[in-house]
């Protein structure tokens, strides 16, 4: 049996995989636009890629600010356009991928998870939408009920003898 918290434990290890990446990427791209400090907003990016759609605006700010201050509007306009790019990777593709990957689910099912939790439930459907989800998938609709007893006038391959219905309650005769 699967236990919800562990569930949640595997979509916060996908998560984690999900920040580090979005990190990396958005280290990159800072350092081609030849934004300074990328070591302290990498980490600013990286502590915010915790936190669903409104980290990337917590994280775009300070990226922004330093590109205004170093090159003007212009390069704010590249450092949000950068953004708006790694949102889009980090949404549509690394989202579904990696949280399908951790908890064996289509990264199709994924994205529309995702996309229908934010809908009904906003950051709190991001955050734990997948994981209630599959929790809902494996163990309350795949639950497996007690054996069905089998039907009048069948036979129990199972047991290896005929229902009582079948013979009217006597057992088999052996032997004409």
């Amino acid at each position: 049996m699967v236990s919800f918290a562990g569930i949640v434990g595997r979509a916060f290890q996908a998560q984690a995989m999900i920040a580090v990446a979005n990190t990396i990427l958005t280290l990159v791209g800072m350092l081609i636009l030849g934004i300074p400090h990328v070591m302290v907003l990498s980490l600013i990016v990286f502590v915010c890629s915790f936190i669903p759609v409104l980290g990337v605006v917590l994280s775009s700010i300070p990226i922004s600010l330093v590109g205004l201050n170093e090159g003007g509007f212009e390069l704010v306009l590249y450092v949000i356009v950068l953004i708006l790019i790694i949102h889009a990777i980090e949404a549509y593709i690394l989202n579904p991928k990696i949280y399908g990957a951790h908890l064996r689910m289509n990264p199709v099912i994924v994205l529309v998870i995702l996309l229908i939790g934010e809908h009904l439930a906003g950051v709190w459907g991001l955050l734990l939408g997948v994981p209630v989800c599959y929790y809902l998938f494996t163990e309350v609709l795949r639950a497996e009920g007690p054996p069905a007893a089998p039907a009048a006038g069948t036979l129990s391959v199972a047991r290896g003898d005929v229902s009582p219905s079948l013979t009217g309650g006597v057992p088999p005769s052996s032997g004409r």
